[in-house]
């Protein structure tokens, strides 16, 4: 992780078994995990900010941050 992660910004699922999955930052927890829901807030999952990677490498795991909310 190189830049702060913040609310409301889009992460990218990395899994390749989890193609096109785009959760959202609704806020963190107090372990260091960010929480995040799908768009229709069906699913939510907690998520460690070390696993969030903001440099836009490809990779086959973890999250990328792909854009923020408006």
């Amino acid at each position: 992780m190189s830049e702060e992660i913040k609310r409301g910004d889009l992460v990218r699922d990395n899994d390749p078994r989890m193609p096109n999955r785009v959760l959202g930052v609704i806020g963190f927890d107090h372990k260091g995990r960010a929480i995040a829901a799908t768009r229709d807030g069906r699913i939510k999952t907690r998520i460690s900010l070390e696993r969030i990677f903001t440099d836009g490498k490809a990779r086959k795991y973890g999250f990328n941050r792909v854009e923020a909310l408006r």
